[in-house]
């Protein structure tokens, strides 16, 4: 059943703002486990990702369960309003969409050129402490929002 225009605009409900705060909490407890791998074995984790960048199989498997997850975050939260948290939990599963596409179409040396060029082996931990600030910041959020 379509929803009619004014059940399209009413307000934020309770339930939308618990998975708000939920995906909020799952997104920053994610980046900060993975970026606190990433700071404590850069070399460790850049050569799995290059690894994995070389095996084209093993990322399309990857890729398209990224895609499924972010196509299910969207349909469930794709709030514009409501808030900051809100516009920024809707915003992450639009960038997850946007990198699994991205990576759907990439050919394979065209996605080790883009990783190479953007400095990755070499600027890990920058990229780390960046997504370790993004995850702390996001989860502080989730858990502090009522």
């Amino acid at each position: 059943m379509a929803l009619q225009p004014q059940e399209r605009n009413a307000p934020v409900n309770n339930q939308s703002s618990d998975l708000t705060r939920y995906l909020a909490r799952l997104i920053g407890m994610l980046s900060i486990v993975v970026c606190l791998a990433i700071l404590l074995r850069a070399e460790v984790m850049t050569a799995r990702l290059m690894a994995l960048v070389q095996d084209g199989a093993a990322l399309m498997v990857l890729d398209l369960a990224a895609l499924a997850a972010a196509i299910a975050w969207i349909l469930a939260h794709n709030r514009w309003s409501g808030g900051v948290l809100s516009v920024v939990v809707t915003l992450v599963g639009w960038a997850i969409l946007a990198r699994a596409l991205f990576i759907l179409v990439m050919s394979q040396e065209s996605l080790l050129a883009f990783v190479t060029a953007i400095g990755l082996p070499g600027r890990a931990p920058v990229y780390g402490s960046l997504g370790l600030a993004f995850g702390v910041a996001i989860a502080w959020a989730g858990f502090r929002a009522r």
